[in-house]
């Protein structure tokens, strides 16, 4: 006969709070929850079944999981029930009213924040691209918003800047928002009068804005940098140029917001971009508003917000809330992607569950066409919340009203990087995603070559150093802002004159656990997928790969250490004069911020 819950919650689920123990004496402890006053003592074998408590669960089930993994109390199912209802009324086991009413506390209604009304545009030598995206913004919804789009260009050769110039003036009579064309000249123009009004070391700024001329890589995190500081003091948005402003999504799909994890999407690999775009349906939405309604918004204003409670917690585990404080903001909002996910590499594409590989298995064309084109559809499941995101996004929508970190300028892997300064700067940040794409086409298409295909997970520079920024969220937890700013500092200055062989253990350590990894989803997809001999073969010439070890990257390994520490030298040293600069800016006001890199 099945055990029933209490009275007080017959058909409740129940999860553990955060919560640290020590030692009292034999056979009890003290466990002190998360964001509690006082530390409650508890006996050895309930402080264990209290750690099993992770999920959502009844007290029936939770019962179960105890005995499943202590089989030593199987005849004290009683009494462990009755523990976890004495659990229930110290608090240390709570429901989603209870857990609720928590988080509601002393709450109030927080206003609308002010919309998205300037659109910041990446551009680098792609200006079919960019055409489609102001096509777009002709005919979308998002017109309607945005008084300003700033094209942020990076090209360096005239005639790819007169190109752009010129498509620009095409569109101005076009579109009702104004359109603003900032070149890399006119970047440095605004570093050195930002350096100017602030008493700022002009080279730093300059290294923000555009990069460090003697780094061979990309300086994509340059032009993101641009966005933050023009934006000082607004909510914003960032667009890559080969994005186009059209939503697509399922049209009855209808979704309250909720916590939920960052895997929790719909995922689907297509053969062709025209069995991509026949799969889903253009939606009548302003992208750039959805974004705006939630950034800023507390975790108590995102529960408030929300009929269903219960719905709203379950989705995430006991060691997730952890994260969730009730001083915890929406700092960035992103949607799903309908196009070319954007990697560099394809190799972890080998890594996803089975069923999605499944058009793989159907002939060799189709196999070839899928991982070619990489034309994918990747979207969320509802309104979500996530304590964490890595920005796999083409549109970021920003909420940029309090000092926000600048990302590394130079290398891919910004707004990987991004996140990672975010949470640095305020550990309790909170990231949405919202149910729908937005086409991401790049101008050249990508062809089908097994030697760029079959290349395992590398360690980049700027996936080193996020992996470092990583553990930055985690210390020192009550610390302002502008502590923790110059604890950034610190600690990459700390990296940049750490031992090389410190760098070098880290590289490597890092690099084995992510081909491990990768070897592991392999050989798992091989023996559940059964492909066909042409899928088998790229498969195991991979997991080869993989087993290679760090040895055949050695002199990328002497690449990636080296900028780190450049990198990691120029980021400590300038981040003080960002600090500056975008207070500086803030005060200015957008509109006038904008005319500091803008040719008079």
């Amino acid at each position: 006969m099945a055990m029933q819950d209490s009275p007080a919650g017959a058909s409740l689920l129940y999860i553990a709070l955060p919560f640290v123990s020590w030692s009292l004496h034999e056979g009890e402890r003290l466990v002190l929850p998360q964001d509690g006053l006082k530390a409650q003592p508890l006996h050895e074998t309930l402080c264990q079944t209290l750690m099993l408590c992770d999920q959502w669960r009844s007290l029936d089930r939770h019962v179960e999981v105890a005995l499943k993994r202590m089989p030593d109390l199987k005849n004290h199912a009683q009494q462990l029930k009755q523990g976890l209802i004495h659990m229930v009324q110290q608090g240390l086991l709570v429901d989603s009213t209870k857990l609720s009413q928590k988080y509601l506390e002393g709450h109030r209604p927080e206003p609308e924040s002010k919309g998205i009304e300037t659109l910041y545009v990446r551009t680098y030598r792609c200006p079919q691209a960019l055409e489609r995206l102001l096509s777009s913004l002709k005919n979308g919804r998002a017109g309607a918003s945005v008084k300003t789009v700033v094209i942020v260009d990076d090209a360096r050769d005239t005639a790819d800047i007169e190109r752009s110039q010129t498509l620009l003036a095409a569109y101005q009579n076009t579109l009702s928002a104004r359109l603003i064309h900032i070149t890399r000249k006119d970047r440095e123009r605004m570093a050195d009068a930002l350096a100017l009004a602030c008493g700022i070391d002009a080279q730093h700024l300059r290294w923000w804005l555009n990069g460090d001329p003697d780094d061979p890589e990309m300086s994509a995190g340059a032009t993101f940098n641009t966005a933050l500081l023009l934006s000082a003091g607004t909510a914003t948005a960032i667009l890559d140029d080969d994005a186009q402003l059209t939503p697509y999504g399922n049209p009855n799909e209808i979704s309250e917001i909720a916590l939920a994890h960052e895997d929790d999407t719909e995922w689907t690999l297509y053969s062709s971009a025209e069995e991509m775009e026949n799969a889903w349906s253009p939606l009548d939405i302003d992208p750039l508003a959805a974004h705006s309604h939630w950034l800023g918004r507390s975790l108590p204003s995102l529960l408030d917000q929300t009929s269903n409670k219960q719905r709203f917690w379950h989705p995430v585990s006991s060691s997730e809330l952890h994260n969730l404080q009730p001083s915890g903001k929406v700092k960035v909002s992103v949607n799903g992607l309908l196009g070319d996910p954007g990697t560099g590499s394809a190799s972890w594409l080998y890594t996803q569950p089975p069923e999605r590989l499944a058009p793989w298995i159907q002939n060799e064309a189709t196999y070839q066409q899928t991982v070619s084109q990489r034309a994918m559809a990747r979207k969320p499941l509802g309104k979500q919340i996530l304590s964490h995101h890595s920005l796999l996004s083409p549109l970021v929508a920003i909420d940029n009203s309090d000092i926000l970190p600048p990302t590394f300028p130079n290398g891919r892997g910004e707004d990987l990087l991004f996140t990672e300064l975010v949470c640095a700067i305020y550990p309790d940040s909170l990231f949405t995603q919202l149910p729908w794409m937005l086409k991401h086409i790049p101008e050249n298409a990508r062809e089908f070559t097994r030697e760029s295909l079959l290349q395992p997970i590398s360690m980049s520079t700027n996936r080193l150093l996020a992996n470092f920024l990583q553990k930055s969220r985690y210390s020192a937890p009550n610390a302002s802002p502008a502590t923790r700013f110059n604890l950034l500092a610190d600690s990459l200055k700390a990296l940049a004159e750490s031992p090389g062989s410190t760098l070098a253990s880290e590289y490597r350590n890092r690099l084995n656990d992510d081909r491990a990894y990768m070897a592991q989803k392999l050989i798992h997809n091989i023996r559940a997928l059964q492909p066909p001999k042409y899928v088998a073969d790229d498969m195991q010439k991979l997991l080869q790969q993989c087993y290679q070890g760090v040895a055949s990257d050695e002199q990328d390994e002497k690449t990636s250490l080296q900028q780190a520490r450049e990198r990691a030298t120029h980021y400590s040293s300038a981040l003080a004069s960002w600090q500056i600069a975008w207070e500086y800016c803030k005060s200015l006001g957008e509109a006038k911020t904008l005319l500091l890199a803008t040719p008079q």
